[in-house]
């Protein structure tokens, strides 16, 4: 198993769920409906998340596993840091060479002092930047790939930005996407295990979309 090292609660989590490695508990059921007054109202309704805090919506691809809601709205209340959605092609659990992942997150500006989508991806890139990969005697360092990138998200201004650490033989690849809103730096996070797979991945994320208000 994968483990890190200086990286933060939140982050540790969204980097699990890109590597996903035989050994966590398979992941089934749809998230639960919550009061629209806080970040954690997302549901799972066919194929769509759907967030009412937010007024934002996401494809949910056919087959794909999602998180129950005790997972995908897991919180770090140190951080207030809320996991919205998680989803992946096979469960989580499933002994795979390849499981592409998407989570959904949103961060208090607050935590991070970001009040652009800019701010909030430099300072995501420094903490990656700092943190370390353990592979039994190996310890590799994330590295950002590429430029930062304005990037809008589900038409409203938002930035992305790429990463890339070696797993063993294999280079893991994630990208950001990110927007601030509501004093929320709202992130897609999507991690795959090869080019192809990512491709995938951020056609999802850039299928979001906010409710025109």
């Amino acid at each position: 198993m994968t483990d890190i090292l200086g990286m933060k609660t939140r982050l540790f989590t969204i980097f699990f769920a890109a590597i996903a490695f035989a050994g966590a508990a398979s992941l089934l059921c749809g998230c639960k409906k919550v009061a629209a007054r806080s970040p954690d109202a997302g549901v799972v309704a066919g194929q769509t998340y759907s967030n009412a805090f937010f007024g934002f919506s996401l494809p949910v691809p056919a087959g794909w596993s999602v998180a129950p809601a005790d997972t995908a709205n897991a919180r770090d209340g140190s951080a207030e840091t809320h996991q919205l959605l998680l989803i992946s092609e096979k469960p989580l659990g499933v002994s795979t060479e390849s499981n592409p992942t998407l989570l959904v997150v949103a961060e208090q500006v607050s935590a991070s002092g970001a009040t652009t989508a800019r701010d909030y991806l430099q300072y995501v890139t420094r903490i990656l930047s700092a943190s370390i990969v353990r592979q039994g005697e190996t310890m590799t360092p994330y590295t950002r790939s590429g430029e930062m990138e304005e990037t809008p998200v589900g038409g409203r201004a938002g930035g992305r930005a790429s990463f890339t650490v070696q797993i063993g033989e294999r280079q893991a690849r994630q990208t950001y996407f990110s927007t601030v809103i509501k004093g929320y730096a709202l992130s897609i996070v999507v991690s795959a295990m090869n080019e192809a797979d990512l491709r995938r991945l951020e056609g999802i994320a850039k299928s979001a979309r906010f409710a025109q208000r």
